[in-house]
């Protein structure tokens, strides 16, 4: 199932079953990849990071039976961004402790690492992140609708190139190219809106 035929609100209701394997697996499919450029963002190394997202996850699963969301009070993705950098602050002050048993060149290594983790920025990383997040999946969606020129020509314009250095690295001419841009432009933002309308509940 793609993601542009999930119902959000759907899910979240089917999740709160244990006995739902498969509307526990189409949350992580969604989600694990924002909760990952979360963590990834705050300067977590990618083993770590690793880690930490099977933390998250699993704080997930325990909790969501008993979270009542209530999108007047804040959105779902802030209650999953929250968890995840509780998550974090936990790993931080696990490793703080496992540092007073290192010597003092690994002890420094580690204080180093734990003080570059950007953990006052999490809301503004977690916003940001999550338009990128929308961004990309609405691309993703459109993939199947259009030729691969035709994406590549726009993923190419809303990177900044002008439709002539477009059409010159795709071998393409100058009107196709506009052509191309204009009608996946249309899909483009007709998925943004549905994406936000049904992801940022």
């Amino acid at each position: 199932m793609t993601l542009t035929y999930i119902t959000r609100h759907t899910l979240l209701a089917r999740i709160r079953d244990p006995q739902d394997s498969e509307a526990w697996k189409e949350f992580i499919d969604f989600y694990k990849n924002y909760i990952y450029i979360i963590i990834r963002s705050m300067n977590i190394t990618p083993h770590d990071a690793d880690d930490l997202l099977q933390q998250v996850t699993l704080k997930l699963w325990k909790n969501l039976p008993n979270h009542l969301h209530d999108p007047e009070k804040g959105r779902f993705r802030s209650w999953v961004s929250t968890v995840t950098k509780n998550t974090v602050l936990s790993f931080i002050k696990k490793q703080k402790t496992r540092n007073e048993k290192m010597d003092q060149a690994e002890k420094e290594k580690s204080e180093l690492y734990l003080n570059g983790i950007k953990l006052p920025d999490i809301d503004t990383i977690a916003q940001k992140e999550w338009q990128v997040f929308v961004t990309n999946t609405a691309l993703e969606n459109l993939e199947g609708r259009f030729t691969e020129q035709a994406i590549q020509a726009f993923k190419l314009s809303i990177s900044g190139l002008m439709p002539n250095e477009i059409a010159e690295k795709l071998s393409i001419s100058r009107d196709s190219i506009y052509k191309y841009i204009s009608r996946v432009k249309v899909r483009f933002i007709d998925e943004i809106d549905f994406l936000r309308k049904e992801m940022d509940v």
